[in-house]
């Protein structure tokens, strides 16, 4: 399973939400706009229903939030990046500058975690971290994730 199976330019977004509570509703509603998913509020009450019991965040700026809904029928992620970082709640106090989305459909919630657990593994490079935040592109974006991805095949190649 590669990253870019799930994150394309078209689910990457630099946000303008500058509070923690404008982001997860800007991402649906980009979401819903491009027609990756038919209604956001299902699957925004979901994701706001796990924030009150496990917070999204995960520190060093970074936030996973995670929902389930009917109306989702494979992994959605989305991707979303803010330069200045956005105010939140994080166990370091740090702003939040990366937000991984993933949403899950009902009878398959576990999907989303490979995709964190190589996604936490692409954050895991501290240079890869800033130059996603640097990033200006959706393009640039993408490349980041993929000159990642290579070098990865490259790894596991040679063992």
């Amino acid at each position: 399973m590669k990253l870019t199976e799930f994150i394309d330019k078209s689910n990457i977004y630099f946000l303008m939400a500058r509070e923690w509570s404008e982001v997860v509703p800007e991402m649906l509603l980009d979401l819903q706009e491009s027609l990756v998913i038919d209604d956001s509020t299902p699957v925004q009450k979901d994701i706001l229903r796990r924030e009150t019991s496990h917070a999204p965040f995960a520190g060093r700026g970074v936030a996973y939030p995670h929902g389930t809904s009917a109306g989702i029928s494979e992994l959605t992620v989305a991707l979303g990046l803010s330069r200045t970082g956005i105010p939140c709640d994080a166990p370091d106090q740090l702003p939040c500058n990366i937000v991984l989305l993933t949403l899950s459909p009902e009878d398959a919630p576990d999907k989303h975690c490979r995709i964190l657990t190589l996604f936490r593994s692409l954050l895991q490079n501290p240079v890869i971290w800033a130059d996603l935040i640097e990033a200006e592109t959706t393009s640039r974006v993408l490349e980041i994730i993929q000159a990642w991805e290579n070098e990865q095949d490259e790894i596991d190649s040679a063992l």
